[in-house]
């Protein structure tokens, strides 16, 4: 038995829909990951400029703090002076 597959305007029109679909749904799909990538959107105030400002600010001091005891730390000595001194020879 043999089966003829013939391509009537109702099936090219159902295939041209179902293509149509498929990239429309695509493309939102696309928007809404976009949107979630992109994270909630604030608006730009002058109050939040100075708080931005004022939070980086407060995260360099405690950087340079860190780094300035961690610089303090590294140079005091392990051994203190009179342990490592040479003894007079008898």
């Amino acid at each position: 038995m043999e089966y003829r597959f013939s391509l009537t305007p109702r099936l090219i029109a159902l295939t041209l829909f179902c293509g149509v679909s498929l990239l429309a749904l695509l493309f939102t799909l696309g928007f809404q990951i976009g949107q979630l990538m992109g994270g909630p959107k604030t608006k730009a105030t002058p109050a939040a400029y100075v708080a931005g400002a004022k939070a980086e600010a407060a995260a360099v001091t405690r950087t340079a703090s860190g780094v300035t005891s961690e610089i303090s730390a590294a140079a005091k000595p392990l051994v203190e002076k009179a342990a490592w001194t040479p003894k007079p020879a008898p």
